[in-house]
């Protein structure tokens, strides 16, 4: 129950809709975009509609190669700072392991960079 003085916008309970119709294969994309995220499908649409609307929206597939390709340098550079040098094989499960989390990791990379600070003033 919410005090007198609390509106469902200030107590930051979500009390709107937003829905569309898909067809079977639009669905399953969105759900299968959902999923790559490891989000819930609702959280997920949430989080689009809301970088849509706010303008900042930045082509996730373009962001998950540029973090891509900075994880397989840093890996890269990190070996060879060491001393030590990547096979063929190596480096193919360096891309094969980046290219599963790519997505993810500039999600979240996205994610952090949009929330306000946590404590602090």
């Amino acid at each position: 129950m919410l005090p007198e003085s609390a509106t469902p916008e200030s107590s930051g309970l979500r009390t709107f809709t937003a829905s569309a119709k898909l067809t079977q294969k639009e669905f399953l994309g969105v759900q299968q975009r959902a999923t790559r995220t490891g989000k819930r499908l609702g959280d997920w649409c949430r989080e689009v509609l809301l970088r849509e609307l706010s303008g900042d929206a930045v082509p996730d597939i373009l962001l998950a190669e540029v973090f891509g390709l900075r994880m397989i340098l840093l890996n890269i550079l990190g070996a060879f700072a060491r001393g030590e040098k990547l096979s063929m094989e190596e480096l193919q499960k360096l891309i094969a392991q980046v290219d599963a989390q790519k997505m993810k990791r500039a999600l979240e990379r996205t994610h952090e960079t949009a929330s306000p600070p946590q404590g602090g003033r």
